[in-house]
């Protein structure tokens, strides 16, 4: 056997047993899609969630990571409840709601102090 001919076994050999799978990137756990946000994203409701703000934005919820912006193709549950009104923790997932306090309630205008005739 030729020294040509070992190389090229050696390398068909090595070449076949590589096997690469590729996984989705992920954020706690959920699937996310790196995007970038749209214009004014920290204007938008938000929630802390596993310890990072999540904005909703035309139903979708974006995060920052350190490779940047992504929302999750995978919503955490936590953050489905809080699209849908029904805000609950688990484990601290979901906290700190930021939204504007209500409105104070405007009083109806008092009558003058009343005075006595005789």
């Amino acid at each position: 056997m030729t020294r040509k001919m070992v190389v090229v076994i050696a390398l068909a050999l090595g070449v076949t047993g590589c096997v690469a799978t590729l996984e989705p990137p992920r954020v706690s756990g959920y699937v996310v899609a790196y995007s970038s946000p749209p214009p004014q994203v920290e204007t938008y409701p938000r929630v802390v969630f596993a310890g990072s703000p999540a904005f909703l934005v035309q139903g979708r919820w974006y995060t920052r990571t350190p490779s940047g912006w992504a929302y999750y193709r995978e919503v955490p549950p936590a953050l489905q409840a809080y699209s849908r009104g029904t805000v609950y923790t688990t484990g601290g997932e979901v906290r700190g709601v930021h939204q504007a306090p209500p409105a104070p309630r405007a009083r109806p205008a008092e009558p003058p102090p009343a005075t006595r005739v005789r």
